[in-house]
């Protein structure tokens, strides 16, 4: 059976992603953290799941295998754990449960598991899911195809920056329910990866150069977006200047990992247990901070960093544990 290719800049891609997933939640328990230091590092990390769509873009695949047998694969990998997880939570109420997420009446339970509600970060199934399914229609598509329907995107994405009133007409209890599964929230970053794919080889070709030509002026551009994006209320501009951070370090990361054709083992450990990660994380995060109201309720370099510990240290011991009961079917019931 022939081994799966490993691209070690995709699997940084993913490993930085899903840190910063973690600390977003690690911030403050404020889902908009008034302190200037807490809104620069909920900035900063916005690329959070951007960059694990792009990831999934890049690595769904484009070959010939047969639609019916990648559907059974992609349905097996994501959906067991998904549920097993979101039933533990509903059942046992653990933190970090969504309202309504520790109701366990019939109609309320399915409302959650469907729309990926049981915890707040759950969408992200949902959202996959559709992605996935676009896909299909996308690998019928020509190299130039896709990179017309790319074109088109970016345009209709900045259309939607700026008016996303307008894109999303729900009601305020609603709203964000609603805006955190839209299409075109997610749809860029994901083709984004898919035309990476197509073309990495020739951008790495064109990009491969000093720190100096590349990475410095990068990572001065998207500093200088970052701090003026500070002073500013929230606003088609702020949301304009977030998008460019968000490619910017995308970009940035994969410059960086181009430089390596070889795994780092870290690095590849946390790209694959990933989707672990992001399932087990929120509970622990939300169980610390609860112990902290007061202290969580802002950022705090001592208790942000602790929550985030608990987050990555509390998730990998599940997993360890997982692995060492279950073996290789870990991946379908633990996600990792």
């Amino acid at each position: 059976m022939e081994k799966k290719r490993r691209f070690y800049d995709i699997d940084l891609l993913k490993a930085v992603s899903i840190i910063a997933v973690i600390g977003v939640h690690s911030i403050s328990t404020s889902f908009s953290d008034g302190s200037g230091a807490g809104r620069f590092l909920g900035d900063l990390t916005a690329f959070a799941l951007p960059g694990l769509l792009f990831a999934s873009g890049f690595l769904f695949d484009k070959t010939g295998t047969k639609s019916g047998t990648l559907i059974k694969k992609l349905l097996v990998r994501i959906f067991p754990p998904y549920i097993f997880w979101s039933m533990v939570i509903m059942v046992f109420k653990l933190p970090g449960g969504s309202q309504g997420a520790d109701a366990l009446d019939l109609k309320t339970m399915v409302f959650n598991l469907l729309f990926g509600h049981v915890v707040g970060i759950y969408y992200f199934v949902f959202v996959i899911t559709y992605l996935y399914g676009i896909s299909f229609f996308l690998k019928r598509l020509s190299r130039r195809g896709v990179l017309l329907l790319w074109g088109v995107l970016v345009v209709i994405t900045l259309v939607f920056v700026k008016n996303i009133f307008f894109f999303v007409p729900a009601p305020e209890r609603w709203f964000m329910l609603v805006l955190m599964r839209h299409p075109l929230v997610h749809l860029l970053p994901y083709l984004s990866g898919w035309v990476f794919f197509l073309y990495r080889e020739s951008v790495i070709e064109r990009v491969s150069s000093s720190w100096i030509r590349v990475g410095g002026p990068v990572i001065l551009i998207d500093g200088l977006l970052l701090l003026s994006n500070q002073p500013l209320a929230p606003g088609a501009l702020t949301r304009f200047i977030l998008q460019g951070h968000i490619y910017l370090a995308i970009f940035f990361i994969l410059w960086a990992g181009s430089y390596r054709l070889k795994p780092v083992r870290p690095i590849d450990f946390l790209s694959r247990i990933s989707y672990g990660l992001f399932l087990l994380h929120f509970p622990f995060v939300r169980a610390f901070q609860g112990f902290f109201p007061e202290e969580t309720s802002a950022f705090s370099i001592l208790y942000s960093s602790l929550a985030l510990a608990s987050g990555l240290g509390g998730s990998l011991f599940v997993i360890y544990l997982g692995k060492r009961l279950l073996g290789r079917y870990s991946v379908y019931i633990i996600g990792a």
